[in-house]
């Protein structure tokens, strides 16, 4: 039985995979927050299922001792939850209308208007991360904000590097921006989700800045360089971090990058880390050995901003307290597993939250589509919207109160510092130049200002029609 549900996951997730190509082939855009949060379903619940059923890998500490029942109830779970979440993305449930209550009165500015508002975003990003992340009682939050504009001065320098991909000047400029980020985020972090964000958000920027606009053809290389080269410094990052990376310089760090198992970070990266396991684990020992947490992961991620400090009974993370509850032991302080979403929906009350919780996702992903949509070339609303990309991604491992918190702080974080920092440029007599006052063809050609919702390439209707 374990091998037929090894290839039902299996299916499931090429299934899923078919549908991200034919939504493509429809005019959805590659790159979208729908779209990544469905490739980090197929990686940590399909595919993590199916490599777990098939090798036998039931976690560590206690695991799974009834894997075949566990997993036709978790695969219950999935295909319910699935089925609720894609009718209400499409039809826009839980979306409250709030894509159509924003609005953005900055044109989008000029290619050398966007590379000097990226290094200022970078700048505003080292205040947080090495002045106010020093701050008591701010630390947590300081650090959320500076991963956030660390990944939007990224998505800014390569949404200007797009438009002029071949031209040194903007090259250097956009690696020089990217760079810093990256090893900003890599600084006494062992989390890879903040240099995750980062680099995704640079594939992001650059399709949105330029490249949905053209053909396949013209975009496929530059595109596929960005984010291979991405893909390669994660999962370098993935295979050399380890704990004492708090106590390394930037220079350890990085050299230690270049004696990387590509091989082995890659395989971590899309194995699913053992996430679907976990979630059996919960599914199996809950309420029985356990009780039922009450919606747990919409409380935890309410009370986020609340300083542990000064509330004693604050909501403890569930992946760290199922280290001690599975009996894993040997790990260093702060060391916690991925319950994956199944998990967490089996933890707290799966009666309420296997409905509710598609819906409040699909809700928020469904309101970022269409804000897109709605300005698909102004850089104030996209990128803000690629910067959490690493989070969204992330949901489906768990920890889903944290990353859906993470998600709206980093999100609204990018938004009004772009803002802010674009405001204090001007007040300083920063000529803003915009993409409409560019020449009206980018190098190769191609026309590119005020391409609007009628680009090439991209439907940007096709959200409304589903």
């Amino acid at each position: 039985m374990e091998v037929i549900l090894s290839i039902i996951f299996g299916v499931l997730a090429l299934g899923a995979g078919l549908y991200l190509l034919i939504r493509v082939n429809r005019g959805f855009p590659i790159l979208s927050q729908f779209h990544f949060f469905l490739a980090g379903f197929i990686i940590f619940q399909l595919t993590s299922g199916a490599l777990c059923f098939a090798y036998g890998r039931y976690g560590e500490g206690q695991g799974v001792t009834d894997p075949v029942t566990s997993g036709f109830i978790y695969l219950g779970y999935v295909v319910v939850f699935l089925t609720i979440f894609l009718i209400a993305y499409h039809r826009g449930w839980f979306t409250f209308g709030i894509y159509r209550r924003i609005g953005e009165r900055f044109p989008a500015p000029g290619s050398v208007t966007m590379m000097i508002l990226a290094a200022g975003i970078l700048g505003m990003a080292a205040v947080f991360r090495f002045v106010l992340a020093f701050v008591p009682v701010f630390s947590q939050l300081a650090l959320i904000i500076a991963a956030a504009l660390c990944a939007a001065a990224a998505a800014t320098a390569s949404w200007a590097w797009a438009r002029h991909w071949r031209n040194p000047a903007f090259i250097a400029g956009a690696m020089a921006i990217v760079a810093g980020a990256v090893l900003m985020m890599m600084y006494q972090n062992f989390g890879r989700r903040d240099v995750t964000s980062v680099l995704l958000a640079c594939t992001w920027g650059a399709f949105h800045g330029y490249f949905k606009h053209v053909s396949f053809r013209r975009a496929a290389l530059p595109l596929a360089v960005v984010a291979v080269m991405g893909l390669t410094v994660i999962s370098a990052f993935t295979n050399t971090r380890s704990e004492r990376i708090k106590e390394m310089g930037i220079g350890e760090v990085v050299g230690r990058l270049f004696s990387a198992n590509i091989v082995n970070g890659w395989i971590d990266m899309f194995s699913g880390q053992d996430a679907a396991a976990y979630s059996m684990y919960l599914i199996e020992n809950r309420p029985e050995a356990s009780p039922y947490d009450p919606l747990h992961s919409l409380v935890y991620g309410v009370t986020m901003p609340v300083p542990r400090q000064f509330w004693d009974g604050k909501p403890t993370g569930l992946g760290l307290t199922m280290v001690p509850e599975m009996g894993i032991r040997f790990k260093s302080s702060g060391y916690n597993v991925g319950p994956g979403l199944m998990g967490h929906i089996a933890n707290d009350i799966p009666y309420i939250a296997l409905w509710l919780y598609p819906l409040l996702i699909a809700g928020l992903l469904a309101n970022g589509d269409r804000l897109i949509a709605r300005f698909p070339d102004n850089p104030f609303i996209v990128i803000p919207l690629g910067v959490p990309l690493g989070e969204i991604v992330a949901i489906s491992r768990g920890e889903l109160g944290l990353f859906l918190f993470r998600t709206v702080a980093a999100t609204i974080s990018a938004y009004f510092f772009m803002w802010l920092v674009a405001r204090v440029f001007i007040a300083f007599g920063m000529r803003y130049g915009t993409m409409a006052g560019e020449a009206g063809h980018d190098q190769d050609g191609v026309e590119y200002a005020d391409a609007g919702e009628a680009a090439r390439g991209y439907d940007a209707g096709a959200y409304e029609r589903g």
